[in-house]
């Protein structure tokens, strides 16, 4: 597979400045990579006809159990109105939508509503055909247009929409025009590479929501109402609040695929010791573990099942950087004070950390990471940034002192940050993470201010962040946050680092990046990104843009006696989705 392809395959989910969930000269010629293939698909041909009628099928075996249950962290944000939001909190209506495009494990685009794309003669629209006779639940007709287009137009006209409203489809989209019932064409201001991501399950921006039903009923107010039809394997049959949602499949022959299991539940539990209680006395079928506690449940008999993608980065965040919301990069920074801004600084507490013990400590089955945003199977990547780790990242707590000394912190004059604990979807012990590496920084004479504080509280001070309203000491500048995400490598520099006057405060970025990344977003054929996403690969590592950490597979620990198979990417928004695939145990 072309490795610009499997950049597409990781562009992906997302991490956000919103709480919504809830992870020296090294430039080398870059490597060459394949063209991808052009964004046009042509569907297979339907089988030949059989020359005789086949023998009835026996009747299908009964699943062990009639409802599934999976018990996970509780989203921030229960609610019924897909646009309210994206990231791990999508995995709440994850089973009942569908998308127009499905993203496979090998990073190739796949039909889902749509069966058919290609580029217009601009260069940056997309023609979409639509597929026909998919129908919405509890008779709510069948999808044409018309639905894709009213969720379209309530999402980006809607003032509580989550993120990726202002960053990416009022930012780059146009309209969605009407060919006919069965045809769109997606009008775009500008090019946008990422613009099949935006239409894929991978994102689920604009999962399809009955429009019939949307007129009748008025988009949900909140989680106490029920969700609006979809056209998805499975159908909401009930939820309450805090503790539960529960599905049930749709009756007949879905679409796309009938789900072993007629009842599905997410079943909400944050301690990550009462899931494992939950799972060792059978109440539950698949949770989500943190490595300490996965041991327990295997000698008794679990089985874990690992994502088929190499997992979620976790990493921290350098909040400094930030450009002017009125002159975007021509006024960066926007806080020139902030210490942060001080290479030295920023690889002092690189090279204060001790990674591999932080590592076997809370993520022993992760995979060192070696810059942020990069792997080593993506395009762009550069040898030379693991080859030179050691020497530029790696565990040194004299040189980190002395960084430190060079910039005027010492003892008398200690350099003062601020980190926040918080949790972590994908990850259990993220606020032991942050406490650790806070050790590590002390250690080395700095002092860290470890604040605990709300979602909604830590927003407020984002976006007075951003808007140039905060000063230092003020707002969140200076602050260093662990994040996770599903992985996004250019994406996150793209659409998170470059988003300040339109929502968000994401990382340390400069504008020579910025540039680079407009020039990767403008540029549809994925062929031709290598040497930008190799430039930008190296002002990062050169600057110490953040500081990696791991990428973390995605893992579900589950009953052997339910579940026989659970394939999935982990890297959609929602982390653990597309459960209508899981092979349940037969009766």
């Amino acid at each position: 597979m072309a490795a610009s392809m499997l950049l597409l395959l990781v562009v992906a989910a997302c991490s956000s400045d919103d709480d919504s969930g809830t992870p020296s000269g090294t430039t080398t010629t870059p490597a060459q990579v394949a063209p991808t293939q052009a964004p046009v698909v042509v569907v297979a041909a339907a089988p030949a006809p059989t020359q005789a009628p086949a023998a009835p099928a026996p009747a299908a075996a009964e699943p062990a159990v009639n409802r599934m249950i999976f018990a996970t962290n509780t989203p921030t944000n229960e609610h019924s109105d897909q646009r309210m939001f994206c990231c791990f909190d999508a995995l709440q209506l994850r089973p009942m939508y569908e998308n127009l495009l499905g993203v496979a494990a090998n990073g190739e685009f796949t039909p889902g509503l749509a069966t058919e794309w290609s580029l217009e003669p601009d260069g940056q629209s997309m023609r979409v055909k639509l597929r026909k006779g998919v129908q919405f639940h509890n008779g709510n007709g069948e999808f044409t247009a018309d639905d894709l287009i009213n969720f379209y137009d309530e999402f980006i006209t809607f003032d509580k929409a989550h993120v990726f409203s202002r960053i990416f489809w009022k930012l780059h989209t146009e309209s969605i025009e009407k060919v006919s019932d069965n045809e769109v064409i997606f009008r775009m201001k500008r090019p946008n590479a990422f613009l099949l991501l935006g239409m894929s399950d991978r994102w689920n921006q604009i999962p399809i929501v009955s429009k019939k039903a949307w007129t009748a009923n008025g988009p949900p107010t909140d989680a106490t109402v029920d969700p609006l039809a979809g056209t998805g394997p499975y159908q909401f049959l009930e939820r309450k609040q805090g503790q539960y949602i529960r599905f049930e499949r749709t009756p007949g022959e879905h679409w796309r695929i009938t789900p072993d299991f007629p009842e599905l539940e997410f079943r909400w539990i944050n301690e990550t010791s009462t899931r494992l209680s939950a799972l060792l006395a059978k109440e539950v079928h698949m949770v989500n573990l943190p490595p300490d506690l996965q041991p327990q449940a295997v000698s008794s008999g679990f089985v874990i099942h690992k994502n088929q993608n190499f997992g979620t980065r976790v990493w921290m965040q350098f909040y400094a950087g930030f450009p002017d919301p009125k002159t975007g990069v021509e006024g960066w920074p926007l806080y020139p004070d902030a210490v942060l801004l001080d290479l030295n600084v920023r690889k002092a507490l690189n090279k204060a950390i001790n990674r591999d013990e932080v590592m076997n400590a809370f993520a022993p089955n992760g995979e060192k990471m070696i810059l942020n945003h990069f792997h080593p199977q993506f395009a762009g990547w550069n040898p030379d940034w693991a080859k030179n780790f050691e020497s530029e990242y790696g565990y040194d707590p004299a040189a980190a002192r002395a960084l430190l000394a060079k910039s005027g912190f010492n003892t008398k004059n200690p350099l003062v940050i601020k980190t926040r604990i918080r949790s972590c979807v994908v990850m259990a012990g993220c606020e032991d993470v942050t406490e650790a590496v806070a050790g590590y920084w002390g250690d080395v004479g700095v002092k860290v201010e470890l604040i605990t504080i709300d979602g909604a509280k830590r927003n407020a001070l984002s976006r007075a962040t951003r808007g140039g309203k905060a000063g230092i000491g003020e707002g969140i500048v200076d602050w260093v946050d662990v994040d996770n995400s599903s992985t996004h490598p250019v994406f996150a520099l793209a659409n998170r680092q470059t988003w300040h006057a339109t929502g968000g405060v994401n990382g340390f970025a400069t504008p020579e990046m910025y540039n680079i990344v407009g020039n990767i977003q403008s540029q549809m054929d994925w062929s031709k990104h290598t040497a930008d996403l190799t430039a930008v690969g190296n002002l990062s590592y050169d600057l110490h843009a953040n500081v990696p950490l791991w990428y973390l597979p995605a893992e579900a620990t589950v009953d052997p006696d339910v579940i026989a198979e659970y394939k999935w990417n982990g890297t959609e928004h929602g982390t653990w989705t597309h459960m209508e695939e899981i092979v349940a145990v037969k009766k």
